[in-house]
């Protein structure tokens, strides 16, 4: 509850948003579609697209916040949607400010030791889309309610250096991310 205080707090010291509707706002919908995109093959699969489950939670006021849940197996995309539309569902009447409160009562709806798997990704992809109607309610990025000094932030390249690579590739890629820009990589060693 305390940091949603704060960013209410920025948003009305913000002469750059004009009457953020704050009051009785409150989730009023939501919507979920499987959506298979195409990916470049790689260590963890050869396949060449991947399933995600989209979603979008709308306010009374029609404001709408959208994510995804992904990275998990296509053999249990049907179980996420399952999830994502459970928690959603939970939602529905509740203030899209209240998010670290939500998340915390979606967790514990999940069952005390769910946190992890489908049910962490399905929370995730809540979070975030909370944090878009909140965004788009100010009027300004997320980073900017969060109180960041900048838009941009550090990133690590993840899902590139895998353990069953030989030490050439390992280096081939290495080299490829820095060129990209990456200051950090993730590995997977043993």
């Amino acid at each position: 509850v305390g940091s949603e205080m704060c960013i209410r707090d920025r948003i009305k010291g913000n002469p750059d948003v004009s009457g953020v509707k704050a009051a009785h706002m409150h989730i009023a919908s939501y919507e979920t579609k499987v959506v298979r995109i195409p990916r470049e093959p790689g260590p963890s699969g050869p396949s060449e697209e991947a399933d995600y489950v989209t979603l979008r939670l709308r306010t009374g006021d029609g404001v709408e916040g959208i994510d995804y849940a992904g990275f998990a197996s296509v053999l249990v995309t049907k179980g996420l949607k399952e999830v994502t539309d459970a928690l959603a569902s939970q939602i529905i009447g509740r203030d899209p400010w209240q998010t670290e409160a939500i998340g915390l009562d979606l967790l514990h709806k999940a069952g005390g030791g769910s946190p992890a798997g489908l049910v962490t990704r399905a929370v995730a992809a809540i979070d975030v889309a909370l944090w878009d109607i909140k965004g788009k309610l100010a009027g300004m990025p997320v980073w900017r309610l969060l109180g960041a000094p900048s838009g941009t932030v550090p990133t690590y390249a993840s899902g590139y250096l895998w353990r069953h690579y030989d030490l050439d590739a390992l280096a081939t890629t290495a080299v490829s991310l820095v060129s990209q820009g990456f200051r950090a990589m993730k590995f997977r060693m043993g």
